[in-house]
């Protein structure tokens, strides 16, 4: 498929009058982050012809024989991504939110199922609000990893300071399963909460990655994750780690269930931060319920706060506070999205971290 027939040219005066139709705050940001103008309308919801390089990665999947059912209603749409049993995926990740005009507009419902033995990797959202993300911030995810599947699963969830929302994440694991999953949230609202719901079933292992970047005072961050075990020798790891740039909040409750005749699970929940604002503020709260007694629970915290001593090293390197602190944000990211991704999106991501901290006073 050639490009020009996946998005039409538009004339100079149709594709000024589209371009004057953008917000000067979202143009700004697509302009920082080097994306080209001829996908902005897409992107913006002022067009309806995907991109050339958006519709090349969906044409991919579809090939391998993923399917894409996107289901329209009255208010919102729904749409549901399949990996059909069997099928591994190893060599690229499904960039979700670009491939589908659903993906990118709000939409009540969004359901990714692994189908049995199947195997790949899926990105959901991007740093920017009120575009990629709009979708994973008012509304509901449901992820299904069937029996002998294996999932590796990035979720970012990005805010302006104003936002109030409440996100609903569930995650269905069946015997057998195994599922890698990061929870990316940059810059939340005052009234920011996600609500992580894991069922397990035996034998099946997760490792949960919850990551808030607290970008200025005005940041608070909730957050409750349940896991419930209804399977024997079921192995999860709970991850929480805040990065607190400004005077932020965060509240984490994490509250693991075993339920009788599941012996052998081991749950362990970890809390980690590092703190560039003395202000920043931290509370977590880890929780055991169980009814077997062959089982191993653990818990750890730990906190570091980055030091005058450290700032001043890094500083005689030559570096300021802005790259310290982007420095710190991309190798995290580089860990739990970056790597997940072609290059050309990574750069577009890292860009826009960088335009986030060039608008901030970071005092560390």
């Amino acid at each position: 498929m050639k490009i020009e027939e996946v998005i039409k040219p538009l004339n100079i005066e149709e594709k000024e009058r589209k371009i004057r139709k953008i917000p000067q705050n979202i143009k700004e940001i697509l302009e920082v982050m080097g994306i080209p103008e001829d996908e902005w309308f897409f992107l913006t919801g002022l067009g309806e012809k995907i991109p050339g390089r958006y519709q090349r990665l969906k044409n991919y999947f579809i090939h391998k024989g993923i399917e894409f059912k996107e289901l329209p209603r009255e208010k919102s749409s729904s749409l549901h991504v399949i990996f059909p049993e069997g099928k591994r995926i190893m060599e690229e990740a499904l960039f979700l939110s670009c491939l589908s005009r659903c993906a990118i507009q709000p939409h009540k419902n969004l359901e990714i199922s692994f189908a049995r033995g199947s195997q790949g990797t899926v990105v959901i959202g991007s740093p920017i609000p009120k575009l990629f993300s709009t979708n994973l911030v008012k509304n509901s995810i449901r992820i299904n990893v069937e029996e002998g599947s294996s999932a590796d699963i990035a979720l970012l969830f990005s805010y302006d300071t104003e936002t109030s929302s409440r996100t609903e994440v569930e995650i269905n694991m069946d015997a057998g399963a195994s599922l890698i999953i990061s929870g990316v949230i940059f810059n939340p609202g005052k009234d920011t909460g996600i609500h992580w719901s894991i069922n397990m079933k035996e034998k099946s292992t997760v490792q949960f990655d919850e990551i808030g970047f607290l970008l200025s005072p005005e940041n608070y961050r909730g957050s409750w994750t349940d896991l419930f075990v209804r399977g024997k020798k079921v192995s999860a790891s709970l991850n929480s780690a805040d990065f607190a740039l400004g005077e932020g909040e965060s509240r984490v409750v994490y509250l693991a269930k075993i339920f009788k005749g599941n012996s052998g699970a081991e749950v362990i929940i970890n809390s980690y931060s590092m703190d560039f604002s003395r202000g920043a503020k931290k509370g977590f709260l880890p929780g055991f319920y169980t009814e077997e007694d062959d089982v191993i629970l653990q818990h750890s915290a730990g906190s570091t706060q980055f030091t005058p001593q450290k700032i001043e090293y890094m500083k005689s390197r030559g570096l300021t506070n802005k790259d310290i602190s982007k420095i710190f944000i991309d190798s995290v990211l580089e860990k739990t999205v970056y790597r997940k991704l072609p290059a050309e999106f990574t750069e577009e991501m890292s860009n826009y971290t960088r335009y986030l901290l060039n608008r901030m006073e970071i005092i560390v």
